[in-house]
């Protein structure tokens, strides 16, 4: 259930309080990223991002069952949308391991340039905190996230600009891995990004269930097999009409960002309840 807008600002205002006394900036060394990559350094990233995209595919078709529903749609729009036109996906976080093994499931057509490869924000107290770990994630083309420091920060503004360079972005909006499996409410970043595109993005949302069996998120931390995971990928959102209207109300960038996350998650919960009926009779 959506709250309306004075509560959801009262919630949300409490919650940023809060965290703004537990969180810590982004240290200068966690920050690797630069917008003019060298050929040694998209090498690498290519390198890295095939040898993780690999595992993950040998870990989820051959010693686990996914099942993906309309992947054909998807991979068409990761590799043949119009130039310029940027790609924003969006899914739930059951597990650590999402990332890798559902990407398993694109050809690695998708990955062999890294300009094509989507770009993911990720928990900078978690992913972020050794200098090895940092090089790792950055090659991987995931952007450190500090959590609490709101909307703002410069990391999301380094994700838009990939947006307008017509690249690919994926969220977890939830903001963390969702281990009790509750229907959270999505964090606003994504409703920024897609209201501060230059060119109205392709906007991708799917729902998926298992993963949180082939890797536990409970100790002991053991790869499963033979476990089953249903992935179901959902039409293209499109926010073009919505933002128009917005921007002829003289709507305020909160709730321009906060309506499109809402609508985002609306999707998400038709989603959810798609897929959960054909993970269940499977």
């Amino acid at each position: 259930m959506v709250l309306t807008f004075p509560c959801y600002i009262k919630e949300k205002v409490k919650e940023e309080l809060y965290h703004s006394k537990n969180t810590m900036p982004l240290e200068p060394w966690q920050w690797k990223h630069t917008n003019h990559p060298g050929i040694l350094r998209k090498s690498a990233s290519c390198l890295t991002i095939l040898g993780v995209v690999t595992l993950g595919k040998l870990w989820g078709k051959l010693a686990n069952s996914v099942l993906v529903v309309n992947t054909e749609d998807l991979q068409k729009k990761i590799l043949h949308r119009e130039k310029g036109v940027p790609l924003v996906t969006v899914s739930n976080h059951l597990s650590c391991v999402d990332d890798p093994v559902l990407l398993g499931n694109f050809s690695f057509k998708s990955f062999l340039f890294p300009s094509r490869v989507r770009w993911l924000p990720g928990a900078s107290d978690i992913a972020f905190m050794k200098n090895s770990h940092v090089w790792f994630f950055t090659l991987g083309q995931i952007v450190p996230i500090v959590r609490g420091d709101g909307v703002y920060q410069p990391s999301m503004d380094f994700i838009i600009d990939k947006v307008n360079d017509g690249g690919w972005v994926h969220f977890f909006p939830e903001g963390k891995v969702n281990m009790t499996k509750e229907f959270l409410r999505l964090k606003w970043g994504i409703g920024r990004v897609i209201a501060e595109s230059k060119i109205n993005p392709l906007v991708v949302p799917y729902w998926h269930i298992g993963m949180d069996h082939i890797l536990p998120n409970y100790p002991p931390y053991i790869p499963r097999v033979g476990k089953k995971v249903t992935m179901l990928i959902g039409d293209a959102m499109d926010f073009k009409e919505m933002l128009a209207q917005m921007r002829n109300e003289k709507r305020s960038p909160m709730e321009m960002r906060k309506q499109i996350t809402d609508a985002i998650q609306e999707e998400l919960g038709r989603l959810k309840a798609r897929t959960e009926a054909l993970h269940y009779d499977r």
